[in-house]
């Protein structure tokens, strides 16, 4: 059948996982995260003063969530994991099954609600919520990222 992998204490096994398909998606998760960290660095002034960088953010923000998820539930499918129930289910079937450590998924959960903000609610959505994310989350994806690495080995 397929491969083996420990994964939260148990073996799961690999039913089909498109390993470069999930790896693109990290890859262009990561040039997205490099725009919320660009936004970041620029600081809370120039995002309140340039229209155009809150647009930035709110993309970078938004695409970095969506490559997130579609990688995280691709690795799901693959391994036949329990089926999530929402977006943030995704995030928390990866702490479950040991790909993000509890601190770290915790923590990081709250991108899901986000994502909501950023595709559905926009009108909703506030400078002070994007700043809070972008200050929050600049440097998380890359922790997502190492993590998923490390399981897809």
């Amino acid at each position: 059948m397929g491969s083996e992998r420990q994964s939260f204490g148990k073996e799961v096994t690999e039913l089909f996982l498109d390993r470069s398909w999930v790896r693109a998606r990290l890859e262009l998760m990561s040039s997205y995260a490099e725009g919320v960290k660009e936004v970041k660095g620029r600081g809370r002034s120039a995002f309140d003063s340039d229209p155009l960088i809150r647009m930035a953010a709110e993309r970078s923000l938004h695409m970095s969530i969506e490559c997130l998820i579609d990688g995280c539930n691709h690795i799901i499918d693959g391994y036949a994991m329990r089926d999530p129930v929402s977006y943030q289910d995704i995030l928390q079937i990866m702490m479950e099954e040991g790909i993000f450590d509890r601190s770290f998924g915790e923590s990081f959960l709250p991108v899901a609600d986000l994502r909501r903000l950023l595709a559905k609610d926009y009108d909703r959505l506030t400078p002070e919520q994007v700043w809070d994310a972008v200050e929050k989350y600049a440097d998380a994806f890359d922790e997502a990222r190492r993590s998923l690495e490390k399981f897809l080995g």
